[in-house]
């Protein structure tokens, strides 16, 4: 396999790419620091110049993810109608067409004692939040919005296991209609 355009890119970007690169095609299992520097073309200690080491470059590919998804959620949020709706398919998009890095942010690696990653998701959430708030009672958006978000989440699973119902439809669309039932837009 030919290696990154290494000069293109600062060095951090590269190995981050690399290393998200070689979750989808193998894993984490075969994500290391010594596998993304090759595949940057680097020499094997050039990946410690910015990642302390393997659990510190997850958290950075986790926290990248994190920042697509919300980004995600923010584009479906301009939707000029149902916006949640378009947020719960968003959101079942990302992780049913990227789940090795799904797992990777709320699987069981356990990254939460990363500042960035912990700012990451409280963005994530706060953009389905902020939705939420404005389609329910100010009594009712707190719980509401964890609804939402718990509901999103295990549907991602689910799908990503192959564990929905065959008769369930799409999974997008499931998306938005469970989602609409947790918090019906006005």
């Amino acid at each position: 396999m030919s290696g990154f355009q290494f000069e293109r890119r600062p060095p951090r970007i590269a190995l981050l790419e690399a290393g998200r690169q070689i979750l989808a095609e193998e894993g984490l299992a075969g994500l290391s620091l010594r596998a993304v520097t090759r595949r940057v073309g680097v020499s094997a200690t050039a990946a410690y110049r910015h990642f302390a080491d393997r659990e510190h470059l997850l958290a950075a590919i986790a926290t990248s993810g994190v920042w697509d998804l919300t980004t995600a959620l923010e584009s479906a949020d301009r939707m000029a109608v149902a916006p949640l709706a378009a947020q719960g398919e968003a959101y079942i998009r990302f992780a049913t067409t990227n789940p090795a890095l799904y797992r990777l942010i709320f699987g069981p690696e356990r990254l939460g004692h990363y500042p960035e990653l912990e700012n990451a998701l409280a963005a994530a959430y706060g953009v389905l939040a902020t939705r939420v708030a404005k389609t329910v009672s100010a009594g009712e958006a707190a719980d509401k919005s964890l609804a939402c978000w718990c509901l999103l989440h295990g549907l991602a699973d689910l799908a990503i296991d192959g564990r929905l119902p065959a008769d369930s439809g799409a999974t997008d669309i499931l998306a938005a209609r469970l989602t609409m039932a947790v918090a019906p837009e006005r």
